[in-house]
């Protein structure tokens, strides 16, 4: 008879990772680039590398003027070169964060979801003010230029969110649980089955737990951090009797309240 999974609290606070290490490419295109060939269509042999302040200053004006001429997807861009440190040839460049989180906030309410993402990392996170950031990660979740890889990525860090800091909340748990849900069954990726069965585990629903971490620990592309937890866990069933891997499957998750 298969074992029942209890899973240890103390994986808790490795969970936030998760959500950073399994960032859809479709985050990792969005965030300036060190180039001007989105915003000129220059060819490859005509990119111009930001190398010097006024590389950079010239590249921010370009993306503000996009702006002004109607293009909100812009201010993503704006809010990204904003929010980091830029180290050029001829100083470094500090972030600003209260501008950034300006055009991040306003990329939101012009549809672009991922920004909640930003603001929750740059802004809530740092407050220690969790309720304000799931808020807006599910905010960036219904938002109108929401692609299914940003929905992964808000969705994950929503329940990496609440394992970490939320883990007495019922409520907070089972409304994660209920967003992950559906991308985690539509998805295979180790980061979701995993945060997903923690959050299953809290909530008592240990039979679907358990094929959600079986099935993280099982895949192949599982990050190193969850390798390792898994490896710890000498509980966890790799197979059947014939020798394949336990697959999941919709169940009544969510049902029980």
């Amino acid at each position: 008879m298969k074992k029942t999974i209890i899973i240890p609290l103390a994986i808790f606070s490795t969970c936030a990772l998760f959500a950073l290490e399994v960032m859809p490419n479709s985050l990792i295109a969005q965030q300036p680039k060190t180039t001007y060939e989105e915003n000129l269509g220059a060819s490859d042999s005509e990119q111009k590398q930001i190398t010097t302040k006024a590389d950079l200053n010239q590249f921010i004006s370009i993306l503000q003027a996009a702006y002004k001429l109607g293009d909100k997807s812009k201010a993503y861009l704006l809010g990204g070169v904003y929010a980091q440190e830029h180290k050029l040839q001829d100083g470094i460049i500090p972030p600003n964060i209260p501008l950034a989180l300006q055009y991040f906030t306003e990329a939101l309410n012009n549809g672009y979801g991922l920004s909640a993402w930003n603001i929750a990392i740059i802004k809530y996170l740092p407050e220690n003010d969790y309720f304000n950031a799931l808020e807006i990660l599910k905010k960036g979740l219904s938002a109108k230029y929401t692609d299914q890889n940003a929905k992964i990525t808000l969705a994950l860090t929503y329940g990496t969110i609440v394992l970490d800091k939320l883990s007495e909340n019922q409520r907070a748990i089972r409304e994660a649980r209920d967003i992950i849900y559906p991308y985690a069954i539509g998805n295979n990726l180790a980061s979701l089955d995993y945060v997903l069965a923690n959050l299953l585990n809290l909530n008592n629903e240990t039979d679907e737990a358990n094929k959600f971490l079986n099935s993280a620990c099982n895949n192949p592309q599982a990050p190193a951090s969850i390798v390792n937890a898994c490896m710890g866990g000498s509980e966890i069933v790799t197979s059947d009797s014939t020798g394949k891997i336990i697959q999941r499957d919709l169940s009544t998750c969510g049902q029980q309240q």
